[in-house]
């Protein structure tokens, strides 16, 4: 390891090898079939009957570990699911992006100042999930059992904050349209200050 070091400068991954059992027909196979997305949560076991039950093959054709070194090969791997809405990227949904942009550029063509209005919610008593303790000794904190959740709507411009609201608990449909009232209300009458309430 030192002498590869010291002659390319680097030490390279270990490249996954192709399995010695399946051909490259069965490869191909499990490719497609992962490429996918409705199959992303079979699980070995599935993979390997599906590919069995395919190429008409011996039940004991290949372990479990082939399919895995076969994923590997494939350079497919087992990771965090992350859910997307199903309008997020309809045609409908990407149309009104490009109106709302459209609508905003040309509203900063004309010096409209632009408000910003967004919502957050926290507990004062979060912690980090990770933490240092002695080897043996558990990384533990005294917390409230039930703790209240705040929440924070605000307006900001691209050079300030115009108006805040702090409201105990989540934040309602009624809450927010009081807020977009008042805020309305209030850039009607001024010159862009900041609204607190």
């Amino acid at each position: 390891m030192d002498l590869k070091l010291k002659e390319i400068g680097t030490i390279k991954p270990l490249e996954a090898k192709k399995p010695k059992k399946l051909k490259e027909e069965h490869l191909n196979f499990l490719k497609i079939l992962m490429e996918n997305p409705e199959n992303c949560f079979l699980c070995l076991k599935d993979m390997k009957e599906l590919l069995i039950s395919h190429f008409n093959l011996e039940p004991d054709f290949c372990s479990l570990y082939t399919i895995y070194k076969a994923l590997k090969f494939l350079k497919i791997t087992h990771k965090k699911v992350i859910k997307f809405s199903e309008k997020r990227n309809s045609q409908k949904t990407k149309l009104q992006r490009k109106l709302t942009s459209r609508y905003l550029l040309s509203s900063i063509n004309r010096s409209h100042q632009i408000v910003f209005i967004d919502e957050v919610s926290f507990n004062q008593n979060l912690s980090p999930l990770y933490g240092y303790a002695k080897t043996g000794k558990r990384c533990s904190i005294v917390r409230p059992f039930k703790s209240t959740n705040y929440s924070v709507i605000a307006a900001t411009t691209s050079e300030s904050l115009v108006a805040l609201q702090i409201i105990k608990g989540l934040v309602k449909s009624q809450d927010f349209c009081g807020f977009f009232a008042k805020l309305n209300n209030y850039l009607s009458e001024t010159n862009l200050g900041v609204m607190y309430s």
